[in-house]
């Protein structure tokens, strides 16, 4: 399988590496076609973020425009990208975030305005089980126990140890020039 990265990216020796990684960086459906014109074998996985191991057949790494097809045209047909927030979920939960989000800034939310929301529920209900006179450690305890917190990028857990949150990733793929959640 031809891998396709973007350098910088953590990946491990031997992948091709095309571009820099960085806000903004795009991957040209010419350079694509030049590293992939010498294999027939798609997917090709874009990487970031130092998270490729053992070139898989899926990257941890945000859909963000400019859309896939734009990206690597055909040859980003059937990538799988993993990310914490899906606008198409069926989830009330969702659904009821991205109309409310839609309706107030006439566009449709990304994975950033929906981490955002969370990281601001959570707050709020940690401040709600600690009292409105809570001291900043209270708070900051309060965060780190949160447990099970039902939000628009699924449910969140603090790890005890490390703090770092426990969520699973949703997993999309690129048909047709668009993403959709894979099966």
């Amino acid at each position: 399988m031809p891998v396709f990265a973007v350098s910088g990216s953590g990946v491990p020796p031997g992948p091709v590496g095309v571009g820099t990684a960085g806000a903004g960086t795009g991957v040209t459906a010419g350079a694509a076609a030049a590293v992939l014109g010498a294999s027939p074998a798609p997917p090709v996985v874009i990487g970031g973020g130092g998270l490729l191991r053992d070139p898989p057949s899926f990257v941890a790494a945000p859909p963000a425009p400019p859309p896939p097809g734009e990206l690597a045209g055909p040859a980003a047909e059937g990538v799988l990208l993993s990310t914490t927030f899906v606008a198409d979920n069926p989830s009330p939960l969702v659904s009821g975030f991205v109309a409310e989000y839609k309706k107030r800034y006439n566009g449709e939310p990304n994975q950033f305005a929906a981490q955002a929301y969370d990281a601001v529920g959570i707050l709020l209900d940690a401040i709600k089980r600690v009292g409105p006179t809570a001291t900043r450690a209270q708070i900051r305890d309060a965060l780190a126990a949160t447990t099970n917190y039902p939000g628009v990028t699924g449910v969140t857990t603090f790890d005890k140890i490390t703090r770092e949150p426990n969520k699973t990733l949703a997993k999309l793929q690129i048909k047709g020039g668009k993403f959709v959640i894979a099966q």
